[in-house]
């Protein structure tokens, strides 16, 4: 049986969290073991004299740990598989995850404004320190009923791993699902910008617009339908693709986005950041991203 690791804290936030992946598990047909990370204070204040607080910071964090146990038994109950440790969350969540051999964890995202993004940079560490896929749970989206996730948005490009995609897709379709497929082309003026560039062309900026409008369709719409599912979804835009899944995923009123990772060392790690976290960042809803190694 797979195994789901879910990273929690010990907040309202967590129990969505919890009930999101206990749901998710239930569906795949995965165990799930729970890890909460305390950073401890020294950490959070590195660049700062401790010394005085030094004694007074250990019997804070053993407290606070068996603190956060007590009230995550009491909301998850008292026979889950939890872990509450101290050190660094994104460290601590790669380890855990490698030594369970987990095939998905489950997380929060936090996107509100502000100061309040900072916190992703724990998920965003755990994206590109793992393989797995990765479930970012929004703590403003509604949860799955006992079927699943009721509107899903499956994000598509030419150079993604249908197969792999696709069959996490269909791992997440329940019978009441909708569902719909948008691939985002970015438009070649913003790589080429001015009139100067394309000016000897033999063709137009629109011409060529179109035909990699026409090709993309004519794959995409072939991929999914060898997979099964109905290419006449496939909703295709222009435009920067961080802004256009988040505006399309408020359109479609969706619940979870899908969307795929590749993970090719370190060059690609960076283009993976731009539109992920660029989408996990601004999401309305939870987000499903699945690893291509």
């Amino acid at each position: 049986m797979d195994r789901v690791l879910v990273a929690l804290e010990a907040n309202e936030e967590s129990r969505h969290i919890w009930k999101v992946a206990e749901q998710v598990a239930k569906q795949i047909d995965a165990s799930v073991s729970i890890l909460s990370v305390v950073r401890p204070a020294l950490e959070v204040y590195a660049d700062l004299d401790f010394t005085p607080l030094a004694e007074y910071s250990s019997s804070w964090l053993s407290g606070e740990i068996k603190a956060r146990t007590e009230t995550l038994r009491r909301d998850i109950g008292p026979d889950a598989d939890l872990l509450v440790v101290e050190g660094s969350p994104a460290d601590l969540i790669e380890q855990k995850c490698k030594s369970l051999n987990a095939k998905l964890i489950v997380m929060g995202v936090h996107n509100r404004s502000g100061l309040s993004r900072l916190l992703g940079s724990t998920t965003q560490a755990v994206l590109n320190n793992t393989d797995v896929d990765l479930l970012a749970v929004h703590p403003d989206g509604s949860s799955p009923n006992e079927s699943g996730y009721q509107q899903i948005m499956i994000c598509l490009d030419t150079s993604t791993d249908l197969d792999n995609i696709c069959d996490q897709t269909k791992k997440m379709l329940c019978s009441e699902a909708n569902y719909t497929f948008l691939s985002v082309i970015t438009p070649l003026s913003s790589f080429f910008p001015g009139e100067s560039i394309g000016a000897n062309m033999s063709v137009s900026y629109q011409d060529l617009m179109n035909r990699l409008q026409t090709q993309t369709l004519a794959q995409l719409r072939s991929g999914i339908e060898h997979a099964g599912l109905d290419p006449s979804k496939l909703e295709l835009r222009l435009g920067d693709p961080r802004h256009e899944i988040v505006q399309a995923a408020k359109d479609s009123q969706a619940d979870l986005i899908i969307m795929s990772a590749r993970q090719r060392g370190a060059f690609s790690r960076l283009v993976l950041g731009s539109t992920t976290q660029g989408v996990l960042n601004t999401t309305p809803c939870d987000v499903y991203v699945t690893r291509q190694t």
